[in-house]
């Protein structure tokens, strides 16, 4: 079933009692979606709850989820020697040549101290989507590091670039887009490689060769394995539960939805460095929405033809 499906089935299951509610859902970044304001009505509704994949929102949505099966374990012994018969340095899938953080620059930079291989449009090797399994059997074989660059510096936005490639894999990601706290917090303990840890690239690449140089060291990266798995999240079930229980409505909105999600400090051009995040958040005990569905499924349909399955929905 499709996400516009999904939320049409929502919709028709929601119990008339039900106070109606405002949600912004978002997948993509603040920096990639900023324009939409300008398209739609979007900026002038007020919401009631986020979804999207910052840890602030009021439904968290990451791309990824890792869950310990005993937080007190962190490591285990090593069972296998990941460094064994990979021949090759540094891989990277990517289409995006453009991205706002000029990713491709930094990665082109790095080439010139460590073998990068890029696959893809911005690079001179290829690996169709359509043999993807192909291609991450080829990671687990030849390489020992991959690039989990995301296209924006903006806060909390990870995606499967690091979940379903980078940890999933026997390869240990380089990061690169988020702060590296989010990171912490997101991913399992000394899994990644962050470049918020070098002053230059040339520095990262004098890393790498070491790692590559003594299995034990890089071996360190994989000690989190077996510590416990990567779980659905189960977004929609989750919404839906949170609609059908009223003891969860707090009756508050958002009243600058375009500040939350792009305000300052949300996103950097640059580098991350420390910054603080500013609530928006106005509570009103007792105010309710009203929302015409037929409205509603028009404003959805539009949104959808415009970006996809990035919604701004009324539930």
């Amino acid at each position: 079933m499709s996400s516009y499906s999904r939320i049409c089935t929502i919709l028709l299951l929601i119990n008339e009692n039900l106070v109606k509610s405002g949600c912004f859902y978002m997948l993509e970044s603040p920096l990639t979606t900023q324009n939409i304001y300008r398209d739609t009505d979007m900026y002038k509704m007020k919401f009631n709850w986020t979804a999207t994949c910052r840890h602030d929102s009021d439904i968290v949505t990451p791309y990824g989820k890792f869950v310990p099966y005993n937080p007190n374990v962190k490591f285990l012994p090593l069972k296998l020697n990941y460094a064994l018969n990979k021949t090759r340095k540094v891989a990277w899938f990517v289409s995006n040549c453009w991205a706002h953080n000029e990713r491709l620059a930094y990665a082109q930079e790095l080439a010139r101290f460590i073998p990068v291989d890029i696959y893809g449009m911005c690079g001179h090797k290829e690996c169709q989507r359509n043999e993807m399994a192909k291609c991450m059997k080829m990671l687990d074989k030849d390489y020992k590091f991959y690039l989990a660059f995301e296209n924006s510096y903006c806060e909390d936005y990870i995606t499967e670039k690091l979940y379903d490639i980078g940890l999933k894999r026997n390869i240990v990601p380089i990061v690169l887009g988020a702060r590296k706290e989010d990171y912490i917090r997101s991913a399992p303990p000394q899994s990644f490689i962050s470049v918020e840890d070098f002053n230059s690239s040339k520095s990262l690449a004098e890393y790498l060769h070491h790692l590559d140089k003594n299995d034990k060291l890089f071996n360190e990266f994989f000690r989190w394995k077996g510590t416990g798995e990567f779980v659905n999240t189960y977004f929609w079930c989750r919404l839906c539960a949170l609609l059908h229980d009223k003891r969860t409505y707090k009756y508050k909105y958002y009243e600058d939805i375009e500040n939350w999600w792009n305000g300052p400090n949300t996103c950097s051009q640059t580098r991350w460095s420390q910054q603080n995040i500013s609530s928006n958040i106005v509570e009103k005990p007792g105010k309710k929405m009203k929302t015409n569905r037929f409205d509603l499924l028009s404003f959805i349909f539009k949104l959808r033809v415009k970006f996809r399955q990035n919604f701004y929905f009324i539930l």
